[in-house]
Order: structure tokens, then sequence, then C-alpha cells
């Protein structure tokens, strides 16, 4: 579940590419403000893990969800537009908390992405449990490339950062591209996502975190149909405005929760 922002996932970004045209259902996103739901939802087994791994999953997810709806006021908008299955879960970048977020706003279990270095001792047995698959120092790798895929082809969800890095500022960064072959190659959809507040919480030379108030907001998938239709450029070009759509949504919210607040 730890991302390191040396370990980029993706290849160098492409600049410079039109927006292309969404030919799917619902390529807008709910408003700001409405469908705002406590992290603490039903959390749904994958039949692909064994069932003492889905049973220490469930429990971990119900523990922290009620630790960050306390902490971090938690909240998640549009979990309807998740679908059973597998697919790619795209989601900008803010700090160390993003991997548990994204996890917390899905139903099913998903597989995180951790730096080889980290499977060791009693962390390699936590992280495994929890779906972690070891990337290497410099990015996916052969073995990381071929365990995703097998993921994604038994039908769960994998996470993915396509900035590659952590924001330096809070703002959303350029996505770099090599998504779109691995989401080509395991014929799923992708579905964007974006975090507001996480930044605020814990930002990158800040040792610790503190209590912000966090908002999520998750938009419509884009469809395989799509994902098959468009090349490299195309496709990175139309998952970065739809993580930006969300991100502007999870701000609005955010925003509209905090009020004039500055602790929040």
């Amino acid at each position: 579940m730890v991302n390191n922002e040396r370990d980029s996932a993706v290849s160098p970004s492409v600049d410079g590419h039109p927006e292309p045209q969404r030919t799917d259902q619902g390529s807008g996103v709910e408003p700001a403000v409405s469908s705002v739901k406590p992290v603490v939802g039903i959390l749904v087994d994958s039949p692909s893990r064994p069932w003492h791994a889905r049973a220490f999953y469930r429990g971990c997810h119900l523990f922290v969800s009620l630790i960050f709806a306390l902490l971090f006021r938690l909240r998640i908008a549009g979990r309807e537009h998740i679908p059973p299955g597998g697919m790619l879960v795209c989601c900008n970048h803010q700090s160390h908390l993003d991997p548990v977020l994204v996890g917390l706003a899905c139903r099913e279990p998903i597989t995180y992405m951790a730096r080889d270095t980290l499977f060791k001792g009693w962390f390699a047995k936590l992280i495994t449990y929890l779906g972690a698959i070891p990337i290497q120092r410099d990015g996916l790798g052969f073995a990381g490339v071929k365990k995703t895929l097998e993921r994604l082809k038994v039908g769960e969800k994998v996470l993915i950062f396509p900035e590659g890095t952590r924001t330096p500022d809070g703002k959303m960064q350029a996505l770099k591209g090599g998504l779109a072959v691995i989401a080509r190659r395991a014929k799923v959809p992708l579905l964007p996502m974006a975090i507001a507040g996480a930044f605020e919480a814990w930002p990158r030379k800040q040792k610790w975190p503190s209590p912000k108030t966090i908002q999520m907001h998750i938009g419509p998938p884009i469809s395989l149909e799509v994902v098959q239709s468009l090349d490299d450029e195309s496709l990175t070009a139309l998952l970065e405005t739809e993580i930006r759509k969300c991100w502007v949504a999870a701000q609005a919210t955010r925003a509209h929760r905090v009020g004039s607040d500055p602790t929040s």
C-alpha cells in the first residue's frame, strides 16, 4: 500500500495533444455537493483471494474506515460509479495516505503496488495479505506488469497513480503514458477518481499527517470500448480530463464542507 515518489509505474508523459471526445455515456460528473456519503460502507469479497486474506482485508477496511472518518472527516462521492470486476483504478496523487484512501473508496479489495524493497519480514506478509504486488524501483518491470495483468484478468481492481509522483504543491500534475497499454492487454476499463485535502493533511515535506478534512470523488468509468478505440495519447488525455473533473468536484465539495475554517 506504499507508493514512493520515485516509483513511477508508467512511462514519460505526452504533452500537446488535443482533448479527445468521449464516446460512452456519463462523461460528466455529479454536482459537487451531492451524493456525499460516509466512508464506511459494505465491502464486497473478492473470490480470487483466500478466505483468510479476505477476512483480514475486511477487518482492516472497517477499522481504518472508522479511523479516517474520525481523524480526516473523510467523505466519498460517486461510489455508485464503481462497477464490479477488474479495472485500473486511476487517481491523482497527493500524499502517502492515498493508497489507503483509494482502498476505502472501493467496495471490493483492490491490488496495491509497492516497491520490492518493502517486501521483507513481517511487513511483507502484511502488505501481501492486503493485496500488494512488488514493483521495481524504477517502475513496474516485467514481473510487475505480469502480476498486474494476472490480477486484472481474474477480476480484481488494480490501483495506479498516473501522475507517477506525489504532487509537490497540491495541484494535479500531467499524467504519464503507459497505462493504456496495460488496460488494452488486460481488456479492462479505467476508473477515474480524485482526492482533495490529502495534501493539506500530509504534504511531502511534513513528517507526520495532521487532521485535515479529506474529500474524494469517483467519476464514471471509461468503458472498455473507448479504451480499445483510442490510441495511447488520446486515451491518456481523456483519462486526465476525467480525473481533473473528479478533482474539481472533490475540491468544491471539500470547500463547501470546510467553509471558512482555516484549521480544516
